[in-house]
């Protein structure tokens, strides 16, 4: 086993690591709101999962310390002969392989409650949950454009969606509005047909969209069918509630029928 100089380096360097991520995650929001919108959940994800397996390795660190300290402790106090001190000291590893085996068998059990925990808490998004949101000053409002069909506008939402669906298709749009940093699109993919026809297929998609620090247009949150078992509605409809509770979102940026908060 390493000494216990090596895992207090290795516990200090981990707590770094964690608290150096915590950093970062405060610089880009900050910088991504000083811009008047969100950071990517590319640059935001990767800083989140080394955070927690940090974290993880870092419990990891304190069996064979709290190993060494009993035993250290026992030692100081004249008890180094003792039946079970010179037991522990003798079978170090396997006692601390044992910890690790209960506390990781534990944390199996643990784990659907935790990553549901995780989810609704908004791991993997970039704002709180709905009633956790903090609520905007009143009177603060965004003027609701719709952009033109052509228009640059609409080119880069829809390569915004093209992109984060991993596609090089044609769609269909049947909601397309903005309010300054933010969007929201709906549409349906459309195929070519003999003739010049156009035929939609199963794909539609609803996207919430917001510019990065470089004014470049990023999909935040997109719900999808038929893909929708990654994201049901009602859950879609949670996080846009969220978005608009917190960036103060105006309603009118949103279809009719697909109101955040409500059911469709």
């Amino acid at each position: 086993m390493p000494s216990t100089r090596t895992w207090l380096v290795v516990l200090a360097s981990l707590v770094g690591v964690v608290v150096a991520c915590g950093v970062a995650l405060s610089v880009l929001f900050a910088r991504a709101e000083a811009a008047g919108g969100l950071p990517s959940l590319s640059a935001v994800m990767p800083l989140r999962v080394v955070a927690v397996l940090g974290i993880a390795a870092a419990i990891a660190c304190v069996p064979p310390l709290m190993v060494r300290s009993f035993v250290g402790g026992q030692r100081r106090a004249g008890n180094a002969d003792a039946a079970r001190v010179a037991w522990v000291a003798r079978h170090e590893a396997g006692v601390v392989g044992a910890l690790w085996l209960v506390w990781g068998a534990g944390l199996l059990v643990a784990l659907p409650s935790l990553l549901g925990e995780m989810k609704r808490a908004g791991f993997t998004s970039l704002v709180p949950p709905a009633d956790a949101a903090a609520p905007v000053a009143p009177g603060v409002t965004a003027t609701v454009t719709t952009p033109g069909d052509p228009s640059a506008t609409r080119a880069a939402l829809l390569d915004a969606v093209r992109a984060r669906l991993g596609v090089d298709t044609h769609f269909r749009v049947d909601h397309v509005r903005a309010a300054g940093t933010w969007a929201f699109l709906r549409a349906t993919e459309v195929v070519p047909l003999d003739g010049g026809e156009q035929q939609e297929t199963d794909l539609t998609v609803a996207a919430l969209l917001s510019t990065d620090a470089a004014g470049a247009w990023q999909v935040v949150e997109l719900w999808s069918l038929p893909d929708d078992q990654r994201l049901p509605m009602p859950e879609f409809l949670r996080r846009l509630g969220a978005y608009q509770a917190a960036a103060g979102l105006p309603a009118a940026l949103f279809p009719d029928d697909l109101r955040p908060g409500g059911t469709p």
